[in-house]
Parts: structure tokens; C-alpha cells; sequence
């Protein structure tokens, strides 16, 4: 079995988003999360108990943001995708 960790990253936090959908492409993440080009390129598909997610409305975008304070831990069901 393979285990790791995700560290958190910018403001000691790890932003999710509801896999109910298509992925957005790299260029709509950074639109819609107000983030710089090449920032939303690549991704990590997980579980995560909705109970772990608080939510924040960015001021800046209005959009609603889930949020995972600290370190995720990712077992084998987690699936990376890193796109160019």
C-alpha cells in the first residue's frame, strides 16, 4: 500500500474542490481562484471526509472555497494528474 503525505502550501492550507464534474482546465482554476497563470496546473484527485473541509467566501472572487488546514494524508485511491 502506498501512503503519503500532501504538505499544505500557500497560507499553510490545501484548497479542494468538489469532484462533481469535469476538472477545470489549468487556465479556469487561475481565472475563477484568482491565482496566477501555471499556479492551478496540476492536481491530486482524494477522498476527504466532508467534516475535515471548512468553507471561506474569497472577497476578492466571491467564489466559495473548501478548505484542509494542515497535512492531508493520501492512500492508494489518491490519483495525480499533471498537465503541461
Amino acid at each position: 500500500m502506498r501512503s503519503s503525505i500532501r504538505e499544505q502550501g500557500y497560507q499553510n492550507k490545501v484548497f479542494a474542490e468538489r469532484a462533481n464534474g469535469k476538472p477545470l482546465s489549468a487556465s479556469d482554476a487561475a481565472d475563477k481562484y484568482g491565482i496566477k497563470k501555471g499556479s492551478a496546473r496540476n492536481y491530486v484527485e482524494f477522498r476527504v471526509p466532508f467534516n475535515r473541509l471548512s468553507t471561506n467566501k474569497n472577497a476578492q472572487t466571491g467564489v466559495i472555497e473548501y478548505i484542509l488546514n494542515g497535512n492531508v494524508k493520501l492512500d492508494e485511491s489518491a490519483k495525480f494528474f499533471k498537465r503541461n
